[in-house]
């Protein structure tokens, strides 16, 4: 059976797994939470614990976690696994690499940390649309995670709906944070693939140290125009962007 968890914020949706846990539990505990997530527009940060009193999976209950994983893709921030069998943490980290959002796994006395961590927000990945030039500013302090992209495709997906351009994407970072974990760089590709024949022009603000990426930026965003600055021209790149 699942027992739901108190979570101290309303998106993360928590579940402990206590002796046998059945098909019946997804489709009867795990499914109408996510559903009513859903329906209110939440990205689920979702904790799943395999404490002391859990025993077993019945038959086709793994295949039902994974089954909710692929149909629910894009419904998930972060997941994180908590658990002290290696085959659990094992099992669901593939299963996580299969699906565009941020995985951890955690031993049982990390429960704490698992639930720190899905807490904490996306300040290191800020992002603005400057409605008046259709330019995006994008700020990056930290490592890239999936809800990151997803927050920017969904801004952005918006603003082209309305049959407006986007201009240029000025992306500032003093240097090259890489990605969470494999989940963060499949979004990563996903929204370079969704959109880089729309934007016209790209600046990269920045220290000399990731100069060297601009040519991969160059060709992944074929249509556009990219151009590097140095971290101290930020309004020299705005100019550029806008003109």
């Amino acid at each position: 059976m699942l027992e739901k968890i108190q979570t101290p914020q309303d998106d993360i949706i928590a579940f402990s797994a206590l002796g046998v846990v059945t098909r019946d539990d997804y489709s009867k505990v795990i499914l109408p939470a996510i559903r009513t997530a859903r329906e209110q527009g939440q990205k689920i940060n979702f904790l799943f614990y395999f404490g002391p009193a859990f025993e077993k999976f019945s038959a086709g209950a793994a295949w039902e976690d994974f089954k909710v994983g692929l149909h629910y893709t894009h419904s998930f921030s972060r997941i994180a696994v908590v658990s002290d069998e290696r085959w659990i943490r094992n099992l669901a980290g593939f299963f996580g690499s299969l699906i565009p959002c941020s995985f951890r796994g955690y031993d049982n006395a990390e429960l704490d940390q698992a639930m720190q961590w899905l807490q904490v927000g996306s300040g290191n990945f800020e992002f603005t649309l400057d409605k008046a030039h259709g330019v995006v500013r994008v700020t990056i302090t930290a490592a890239l995670s999936s809800d990151d992209f997803h927050r920017l495709s969904e801004a952005v997906d918006r603003w082209l709906e309305q049959g407006n351009s986007l201009e240029g994407l000025l992306i500032q970072a003093r240097k090259f944070p890489g990605w969470e974990d494999l989940g963060s760089l499949i979004s990563h590709i996903e929204f370079i693939r969704d959109h880089h024949r729309k934007v016209q022009k790209v600046a990269l603000v920045a220290d000399g140290a990731v100069a060297g990426i601009l040519p991969a930026i160059g060709d992944h965003f074929v249509k556009a125009q990219v151009r590097g600055f140095d971290s101290d021209e930020k309004d020299a790149a705005l100019h550029w962007l806008n003109t």
